[in-house]
């Protein structure tokens, strides 16, 4: 590597070939020099050679009365002179101003000599002022476009300058915006990254349909997660993408690249440079990502603009833009308001719905819980909707990770309760305005209940959403409407009649904060009501309610906690007495229902006479469509109260300071033997979307059904059987035996099903205790569905 001595040396050997004439020529070792760019000049800092040893390659320029004339590429002595040391030298020289009118390249023995402004070789071994002045006079300023070749070239002509630099920008973007599992106002976290399906149809569109694509989803979903995901996809060496979050950027786009370009290249550009930039290389194999979170309305102008005039501009390249948008703002941005066509967003948008965990997802996340965090959840989880969604198991994660005090991994239920739906809502992510609106909206749920028997489409939607009428919630918090419409946290829908209507997108907040206005609407009926008509009102109430199992026992178990035990204990004698009501419908069946995602629809359902209910088919229509069929018969259930009841009884419940006495298992026993002898599969309501719905596999035995033990626990009485058996195992061994002696294959079957993951439990004598109750039920007599 050459040394300031042998440089001199070099040089000055190179002067005397090439200048001869020159009598006083200024020389600058350079290590930077200006360069003019629009008004502004600027400073580029050239490599040195110690520091880029794979250059070899010192810039010197040479000036006359301080004014650049030559930029001379010096090479290391016997390194042959490439088209990449041309390429590079050339465009230096053609971004310094004023802009030397030769280039030279040299070795110390061969000497190329290059007009700047036109790239030619001049034919030349001696340079001496008359010619120097005759390139100046005979040449033209460079072309405007010639700007993008001469950067394209600086920056390796492969992009992978631009796109480390716009990249790395990004990377810093997203960095601040992640954290560990417990940071909850850090949106994302790299220790719990879910692969999502919808980046298959993302790219899908991309290359098949040629357009931008936005995605929906509601506050808490992982938008900025998919966004994360996306921008780490990207080969850097084929592509590049610029993340920006319209929460907190309101700056010009293309001045943003043009800075983060200049700041990192020490090179002035300007933002019409950079739209140049993109003008010039739509046709390239280059691409470009232009991230956008947050999408809203309320949006920057400067920040809007850019964003229209690059999707125009990029409309039929390769370059693309992926926003992400929430229910509220795609609808004023992407869709005309009362109008039947979409805006100029909309028009070159392809718009996704970012769903709940799909089967794929849900299983690929249970695999990062176990082998990352050895946290799991049971088998059957895939049934609850709670544990669809990423915000809630980075929650459950978050809760665990502190117990962990051994190697051994901690199992989370299959089935959730009323400490999960605590621990759901008590996310430190949720603002405490967040909570004050959702306290409001369960009051106006209760306050809807005779609304909602009046108007089916209004109770189809409000089933399982906590759903009200804009008109019912601005009656009594007119001033926090508009807050809670922008908020993101709800969305607005429509009846047919027009009627909006405040739909919740934390669905467990509703249920959480309804559990103490129930608690005082049964209180109140106490007074003067039957416990069978408060029990009716109870059960009407809670239907329509998110997680109306776990609320409806929370309500319950606030009874014993406040001192109100003969309430308790009627009631829950009145919920036995309700078992699942199975009815027979004569002819057609035709039913209501409303899913997010499709909006209303009329669920049709047709049965052969011959009573064969495997062969019932199922027509989904939109609703104003209708059949003529009519001789079919259809088997139909409302179990509500056992759900509840299910919940119930993973406790055995004592009196004041009572401890566990036969007359307390008694009781529990009969709970259990009650719940568990029903020859129906009691699940959790759901109502997921449409498009994500989960199968289940069953069995039928003795006129009854059963769910496969391959899925799991997916019925709460089976969960609280095996809670049960961990805590009191004789206790569930006495229900065996009566069960076995009663031949009771029903609870036998749960039996089965709460046991068998037990089998390998940690705890030594709770596994043996298991495999010896498994042993006997494969020898009671029957055949069981084992597959």
């Amino acid at each position: 590597m050459l040394n300031e001595a042998e440089l001199e040396s070099a040089l000055s050997q190179v002067l005397k070939g090439v200048f001869p004439t020159f009598s006083e020529v200024g020389i600058k070792h350079q290590r930077s020099f200006s360069i003019k760019f629009g008004h502004r000049m600027v400073t580029v800092d050239l490599k040195d050679p110690s520091i880029y040893p794979s250059r070899a390659i010192f810039d010197i320029l040479l000036t006359i009365d301080e004014k650049p004339m030559i930029l001379l590429e010096l090479k290391k002595e016997g390194l042959e002179l490439t088209d990449k040391d041309l390429s590079q030298g050339l465009s230096y020289a053609r971004l310094i101003d004023p802009m030397p009118p030769l280039t030279v390249l040299s070795n110390g023995h061969k000497n190329v000599v290059y007009n700047t402004y036109t790239k030619g070789m001049i034919d030349t071994d001696i340079i001496d002022l008359h010619l120097l002045q005759s390139i100046i006079d005979n040449s033209f300023a460079i072309a405007l476009n010639d700007f993008q070749e001469a950067v394209r070239t600086l920056l390796n002509k492969d992009y992978s300058f631009f796109s480390n630099v716009i990249n790395s920008n990004s990377r810093e973007r997203f960095r601040k915006k992640a954290g560990s599992i417990e940071q909850f106002d850090k949106v994302i976290c790299d220790e719990f990254q879910i692969y999502r399906e919808i980046q298959k149809n993302i790219e899908k569109v991309f290359f098949d349909e040629n357009t931008h694509v936005g995605v929906v989803g509601p506050a808490f979903s992982g938008k900025t997660d998919l966004l994360y995901q996306f921008y780490k996809s990207i080969d850097s060496s084929k592509g590049f993408t610029f993340y920006i979050d319209c929460n907190d950027f309101n700056v010009s786009i293309l001045q943003q690249l043009a800075t983060d370009i200049s700041s990192n290249s020490k090179i002035f550009i300007s933002k019409d440079k950079i739209r140049e930039f993109f003008s010039n290389s739509l046709t390239d194999d280059i691409k470009f990502y232009l991230l956008v979170d947050n999408f809203n309305s309320t949006v920057a102008a400067t920040v809007m603009e850019d964003i229209l005039e690059l999707m125009q501009m990029f409309k039929t390249s390769n370059h693309k833009v992926l926003f992400t948008i929430d229910e509220y703002n795609m609808e004023k941005l992407v869709t005309a308001r009362d109008r039947n066509y979409l805006t100029t967003i909309g028009e070159m948008s392809t718009i996704l719905t970012l769903q709940d965990l799909d089967r794929t997802e849900y299983e690929e996340a249970s695999e990062i819980m176990l082998t990352n965090h050895q946290v799991f959840i049971a088998q059957g989880g895939h049934m609850a909707t709670e544990y669809r969604q990423p915000r809630i198991l980075r929650h459950l994660l978050a809760a665990n990770k502190h117990d962990r005090q051994t190697d051994r991994a901690i199992s989370i239920d299959a089935v959730p309760n009323q400490e999960v739906l605590e621990l759901i809502c008590n996310n430190p992510a949720y603002p405490r305005q967040l909570h004050i609106f959702y306290k409001n909206l369960s009051k106006c749920f209760i306050r809807e209940f005779y609304q909602r028997k009046k108007s089916s489409e209004l109770a189809t939607m409000a089933l399982l959403s906590g759903a009200v009428t804009v008109k019912s919630y601005e009656a009594l918090y007119k001033k926090e409407t508009k807050k809670i419409i922008r908020s993101g946290f709800v969305v607005i829908r429509y009846l047919s009649n027009g009627t909006p209507v405040i739909y919740p997108k934390v669905p467990e907040l509703v249920a959480y904060h309804s559990i103490d206005p129930l608690l005082q609407i049964l209180l109140i009926m106490s007074k003067n009501k039957s416990v069978k008509d408060i029990v009716s009102k109870f059960i009407d109430l809670l239907t329509s309610f998110p997680c109306p199992d776990i609320i409806g026992s929370a309500v319950l178990l606030k009874l014993i906690e406040q001192g109100h035990v003969d309430l308790f204990l009627n009631m829950t004698k009145e919920l036995l007495d309700m078992p699942p009501d199975v009815q027979v419908v004569d002819g057609e069946m035709t039913a209501l229902a409303y899913f997010e995602d499709v909006g209303h629809i009329k669920i049709t359902t047709t049965v052969k006479v011959s009573g064969d209910l495997e062969n019932s088919e199922w027509n989904i229509e939109d609703p104003t469509s209708s059949s003529n069929d009519s001789d079919s018969v259809k088997s139909i259930g409302n179990y509500l109260p056992y759900p509840i009841l299910s919940q119930l009884a993973k406790r055995i419940f004592l009196v004041g300071n009572d401890e566990i006495s036969e007359r307390s298992l008694n009781s529990h026993r009969f709970l259990i033997w009650k719940i568990g002898s029903q020859p129906h599969i009691i699940l959790r309501v759901d109502g997921q979307s449409i498009r994500n719905l989960q199968n289940i596999s069953t069995h039928d035995i003795e006129g009854g059904e059963v769910v496969c033990h391959r899925e799991g626990i997916v019925e709460t009485i089976v969960q609280s059987i095996q809670t049960c058996f961990i805590s009191l195992p004789q206790h569930i061994e006495q229900i065996f035996e009566d069960a076995k002696s009663d031949k009771n294959r029903f609870l036998l079957w749960r039996i089965f099903q709460a046991l068998v993951p037990l089998t390998n439990s940690v705890n030594v004598e709770l596994s043996e205790r298991a495999s010896v109750l498994i042993s006997e039920f494969l020898t009671t007599d029957g055949e069981w569905p084992i597959c």
